[in-house]
């Protein structure tokens, strides 16, 4: 009996005490288990919409033509943790210069903090309505304008308001350029000639746009389009401006694809490039079990 009363005084002093917290003191909102969070997204065609976060880094990389007078990212802070807003939520975004090293343990660049004369924000402002989610948010930015030899780095966060959470995995926008001179957008022409002798005619012959991302100073991906089309890994040397060496590879992943497909390289991946660095070239020549591919990936930048 003894034991019974003194399981009653603890849970009534509990109770008691929980309800003498207001709603913001608790650890955990008693009325909702599910604490808002604002999340980051990077609204881009195609795939998730999340594109924010480490996960995510390589989505925030800006390859747009350096020939471009400006061009438009759109971007949204999403309410998490709710199914919608109880009342209007005002939103402020800020570069967040902390970020410039998140991903040093990745790739080893020291970013810069992109110069504001390389991009505005249309608002640093805008309003999560009630009975919604989502506040949404455009950044301009001016390619021309942009050193091309520079890493930079914007990382957009949310500074106001501060009684809501923030994401650890998706709080930042990491919109950076890597100084690579062959990152960029180009002309993508793809052929495949079914055969081992390459004058022979292709069966599969298209153009369309593609975008070289930098993973490196030296080194970007690009597509190939055989098989389940993976990314080849160009790499080279910069002298001062002057670019050598270049080797391309298909991805570890890529070739694991190949493995598991019975296709086994006749001869590797070779580049060749343009003096200018405008028009670069790969060909090889697979088996796939049953019959030769020769492969042709030909991209001209724009």
């Amino acid at each position: 009996m003894r034991q019974i009363k003194i399981l009653l005084l603890f849970l009534g002093a509990a109770i008691s005490f929980s309800g003498c917290l207001k709603k913001n003191d608790a650890n955990i909102d008693v009325n909702n288990l599910s604490a808002p969070v604002f999340t980051m997204e990077y609204i881009q065609s195609g795939g998730t919409n999340i594109n924010s976060g480490l996960q995510y880094f390589g989505n925030g990389a800006l390859t747009y033509p350096a020939s471009h007078t400006s061009d438009t990212a759109n971007f949204a802070v999403r309410l998490t943790g709710t199914d919608a807003a109880a009342n209007d939520i005002a939103v402020t975004i800020a570069p967040d210069t902390k970020a410039l090293l998140d991903n040093f343990s990745k790739d080893s660049i020291n970013y810069e903090p992109m110069p504001d004369s390389v991009y505005k924000f249309i608002s640093n402002t805008a309003t999560i309505k009630k009975g919604t989610s989502i506040a949404y948010f455009q950044v301009v930015f001016f390619p021309s304008k942009i050193n091309g030899t520079k890493n930079y780095m914007l990382a957009p966060a949310v500074t106001a308001p501060t009684n809501h959470e923030v994401s650890k995995n998706f709080g930042h926008i990491y919109f950076h350029t890597i100084g690579n001179p062959l990152a960029g957008a180009y002309t993508w022409d793809y052929v495949r000639i079914p055969f081992n002798d390459s004058t022979k005619t292709p069966d599969t012959h298209t153009t369309k746009p593609a975008v070289l991302a930098p993973s490196s100073p030296t080194a970007v991906t690009a597509p190939t389009g055989y098989y389940t089309a993976p990314n080849y890994i160009i790499s080279f040397k910069n002298t001062g401006g002057v670019l050598s060496n270049f080797s391309a590879v298909i991805s570890p992943a890529g070739l694991a694809d190949f493995a598991s497909g019975g296709i086994s390289f006749i001869t590797n991946p070779t580049i060749s490039v343009s003096a200018d660095y405008k028009t670069i070239r790969i060909y090889y020549l697979v088996f796939n079990g049953t019959a030769y591919r020769y492969v042709f990936d030909t991209f001209v930048k724009k």
